[in-house]
């Protein structure tokens, strides 16, 4: 991602802890999106929450490639059009994205490039493919251990994507088996709920039956007085 005016100083699109703080909600939406939808994402700068300045930008797969496009970056201020005027929303702030390695960034034939529109001029390919490839295979030992360039642009995104696949099937399995166990737990309720209610009935039918034997217990007496003074009244 390179200014206008500065020297190219590359900067990662996302942070280590905005890349742990999409890695969730990504999983889930991409696990929810149909093939032809876009997941988008907009990120505030933390250290200047009032600014009108976002990460933004928005990623999709079609076919064997996954696109990152990037819209704007907190990181770069926008221009001050004067007037009090909106920033055009096709300025990109002279942004650029490439990948440093291991992961390549993907060549796509034309009749799999998408339709970019004005607002998309800032984009980049990966094949998640390549980039699981690369990942898995041990680089050449090196005289230092340490990464010579830290990943940046949008070589994160497409790990992190990957990655909140694998994120995305066990959080499925999990809630799966959360179903599951809410299935059964509201079986069991139910059973103990059809329980209640036979026991219920049968009290029910016990008291009405105490309640008629006391009832024909009080009129017997009751009878007797009446039938004395009929025979009384000659």
């Amino acid at each position: 991602m390179v200014g206008l005016f500065s020297a190219p100083q590359p900067k990662p699109v996302f942070t280590e802890a905005e890349l742990i703080l999409l890695a969730e909600p990504l999983a889930a939406a991409f696990h929810e999106a149909t093939p032809r939808e876009r997941v988008f994402f907009a990120i505030q700068n933390p250290d200047a929450p009032y600014e009108m300045d976002r990460t933004t930008g928005s990623l999709f797969f079609r076919d064997d490639y996954l696109h990152v496009v990037l819209t704007d970056h907190y990181t770069l201020l926008q221009a001050d059009p004067g007037g009090g005027e909106k920033r055009d929303p096709r300025d990109t702030k002279g942004m650029k994205l490439w990948v440093v390695g291991p992961a390549p960034a993907a060549s796509v034939p034309d009749e799999k490039e998408p339709r970019w529109n004005a607002f998309e001029k800032v984009h980049i390919s990966l094949k998640p493919v390549e980039v699981l490839t690369t990942q898995r295979v041990p680089q050449a030992a090196t005289g230092s251990s340490r990464p010579q360039v830290a990943l940046p642009a949008a070589g994160q995104p497409a790990l992190k994507a990957d990655d909140a696949a694998t994120n995305a099937t066990e959080s499925v399995n999990d809630l799966r088996l959360q179903i599951r166990e809410l299935t059964n737990a509201n079986l069991d309720l139910r059973s103990q709920l059809n329980e209640q209610s036979s026991t219920i009935e049968k009290l029910k039918a016990e008291f009405e039956g105490l309640r008629d034997e006391k009832t024909l217990g009080t009129s017997k007496p009751s009878s007797a007085p009446k039938a004395s003074r009929k025979q009384a009244t000659p």
